[in-house]
């Protein structure tokens, strides 16, 4: 029963299917996070594949048209609503001018298609990250738009650099002391490379925004900053609906299902137009964590189909898979992640701990099989909290 609920709570979040999120947790050695963390190579592989994603020029019923993502530390497989919707992904791929030596999109970067869908990754170290793109749809052939996009750069007079495999590379030549370098222009990798954690963790989690309530798109955009990269989240939602969701702060700042963001108080402020979260990194992570996640919420502009739907449940925030009609899901979120510290029973006496209710559905489970699930979530706890000390 704990793991069904573990893999109901990731599965809700990255869209892939069930029965896969289940072997997954089998396979975890501990519940510390729903969702894998990639390696460094394939968490830069993700920031920059965001940032070129994160304006879809193609309406979806997904979060940028994206239906699900499969994670894993180093491959991310993503699978597209449409092929249109993959052209935009393509446009990261390094690329130069014909008779110029200046190198556009990402330097090192290899592409090509395996099966059905397209590989990226870079070249000198093509195990180290893998991101790899598909549709809904196997009869789009997304195999072919990598060599029609090539063929509208040779048209345009740019040479594709993508195109060496990865074992025709000549060796790396390892840098000796002495002689001094000419220093490298400034690429999108050194913009990236301070904050690829961050997007990583919204791009794993992409799922959770059409999730809230009245979701109706989504864009994503990075600006740089002193200490890396800022990015910021346009959510769109159908008029009419409220501009303010306890729940997204909720899921955000949770340390298991979600990437266990900080919410800046200072950054909150709503009004009738707009509602704005900002977000950092706990205090303890440093590395490919530095920059701000900027949240706006805004109604679309025009009537968008179809309906506004009633938010789903999160099974990670503890709510019940039947939400009452036309309303939010059973239990506040913002109620159950207060601070465990500044809650009390009499106002002003900190509680410690948490406690754990187990509510029977009418004509459905006796109190002894409560007292059975009980138990073996206590042992599951022991086990979590033995391998934390071990």
């Amino acid at each position: 029963m704990i793991e069904e609920q573990v893999a109901a709570a990731g599965q809700q979040l990255t869209g892939e299917s069930l029965r896969a999120v289940r072997l997954r947790v089998k396979e975890m050695p501990s519940w510390r996070s729903l969702v894998p963390n990639g390696t460094d190579t394939q968490l830069l592989l993700e920031s920059i594949l965001l940032q070129h994603i994160g304006n879809p020029q193609r309406s979806s019923r997904f979060p940028l048209g994206i239906a699900e993502v499969v994670p894993t530390s180093s491959r991310l497989d993503i699978r597209f609503e449409h092929s249109d919707l993959v052209r935009p992904a393509l446009e990261m791929l390094p690329y130069r001018e014909r008779g110029q030596r200046t190198v556009h999109g990402t330097p090192g970067l290899w592409a090509g298609t395996v099966g059905s869908s397209i590989e990226i990754a870079f070249a000198p170290h093509p195990a180290a990250g893998v991101i790899a793109l598909t549709t809904l749809d196997r009869s789009d052939h997304v195999e072919g738009l990598l060599s029609t996009y090539e063929a509208s750069l040779y048209a345009q007079r740019r040479v594709p650099l993508w195109t060496a495999a990865p074992g025709a590379l000549p060796p790396e030549k390892h840098r000796t002391g002495g002689r001094r370098r000419k220093p490298q222009p400034r690429t999108i990798i050194d913009d990236h490379s301070p904050a690829v954690a961050l997007p990583s963790a919204v791009l794993r989690r992409i799922r959770l925004w059409d999730r809230l309530s009245g979701h109706a798109g989504l864009k994503v955009s990075a600006t740089s900053a002193d200490d890396g990269l800022d990015w910021h989240i346009v959510r769109e939602v159908h008029q009419g609906v409220s501009l303010h969701d306890d729940r997204l702060a909720a899921i955000l700042s949770d340390p298991v299902a979600g990437p266990g963001l900080v919410t800046d108080g200072e950054g909150h402020h709503c009004d009738g137009d707009r509602c704005v979260m900002e977000f950092t990194a706990p205090a303890d992570r440093t590395s490919g964590w530095r920059g701000l996640l900027r949240v706006e919420t805004v109604a679309a502009s025009t009537p968008v189909p179809p309906v506004p739907q009633r938010p789903r449940h999160f099974t990670a925030l503890d709510e019940t898979a039947f939400p009452s009609h036309g309303g939010l899901p059973h239990t506040s979120p913002a109620e159950r992640h207060c601070s465990q510290h500044t809650r009390g029973t009499d106002g002003n006496k900190p509680t410690e701990g948490r406690s754990t209710q187990l509510l029977a559905p009418r004509l459905s489970r006796s109190q002894w099989e409560l007292t059975g699930m009980a138990m073996k979530i206590g042992a599951a706890w022991a086990l979590d909290a033995a391998r934390s000390s071990s």
